[in-house]
């Protein structure tokens, strides 16, 4: 018991070490180097979640007119995209969270001779399809609807994804845990979904909005930014070029969001209405 408790005190630690742990130099594959037939891949998954999101509210206003017909028009434009997103998250946040624990407990030996590029990149046309079908079908629309934040978001996020892709091969430890950041949204979407399906006063509704919460804090207000900045420290960081800039803007909006979060959240428990600001923080 004293032994476990220990450990629990030394995490923080523990954790700052690693994230900012260097990895021994040594011959690497960049990310661009395991990735064949790549264009084709990001097309393929790009067409895929283009049309998910096409045939989304198609088949629920088939399978339930009624519902779909009692939905307001900003509903009816959002929800498809919520489902949407879900499928990507669901596929790559819990292999992202088993391979930062992996990661986690690697030795120096085992560092002195992984291959990164392998482990990581080989899902990013899967990830890079996932955020252009999104942002066909999603950002553009509502950046006509003068809503750039998702946009913005989208533009960016890829940005820095491609640009590790032909970096030397280390950075690609870096993916999953931008991607952990989708944990947030798991949570987030479902208990948005479930509100609009008439679930909006159950307990586990209510449970969900608070994991978010939590969780918000916890991989995006306080993960992110570390491991922002810690990027920013590797001896060769400038082999990311430019994308090493939108790193600390990204990382402070983590902060203020973090604070609209918890301010919206004290605001539900006390029976307060006002979550609009969370909901366009949680979708991004």
């Amino acid at each position: 018991m004293a032994t476990s408790v220990t450990q629990l005190l030394n995490f923080p630690s523990e954790y700052v070490k690693y994230v900012f742990r260097l990895v021994p130099p040594h011959d690497e594959l960049r990310g661009i180097d395991v990735l064949p037939h790549f264009e084709a891949k990001i097309l393929m998954w790009s067409l895929f979640f283009t049309v998910l999101h096409l045939a989304i509210p198609r088949v629920t206003a088939y399978l339930y007119p009624k519902w779909h017909a009692s939905l307001d028009e900003r509903k009816r434009r959002e929800y498809p995209a919520y489902l949407a997103c879900l499928v990507h998250h669901f596929a790559m946040v819990p292999r992202a969270w088993l391979h930062v624990v992996q990661d986690f407990f690697r030795t120096e030996a085992q560092l002195a001779a992984v291959q990164y590029a392998p482990l990581e990149a080989t899902i990013s046309a899967f990830c890079i399809g996932y955020f252009i079908g999104d942002t066909i079908c999603f950002a553009i629309p509502q950046m006509w609807l003068k809503n750039y934040e998702y946009i913005v978001h989208h533009v960016l996020t890829l940005w820095i994804v491609l640009s590790s892709l032909w970096a030397p091969g280390h950075f690609c430890r870096y993916i999953p845990h931008l991607l952990l950041a989708d944990t947030t949204n798991i949570f987030f979407n479902v208990a948005w979904l479930l509100r609009l399906a008439g679930w909006k006063s159950h307990w586990f509704v209510t449970a969900l909005e608070l994991l978010f919460a939590f969780a918000f804090l916890m991989v995006r207000a306080l993960h992110l930014p570390i491991v922002f900045f810690a990027i920013q420290l590797v001896p060769d960081a400038d082999q990311l070029g430019w994308a090493r800039l939108p790193m600390v803007p990204i990382g402070l909006l983590q902060w203020y969001w973090g604070t609209i979060i918890v301010r919206t959240t004290f605001q539900r428990l006390r029976g307060g209405s006002k979550k609009r600001d969370a909901k366009k923080v949680a979708r991004d």
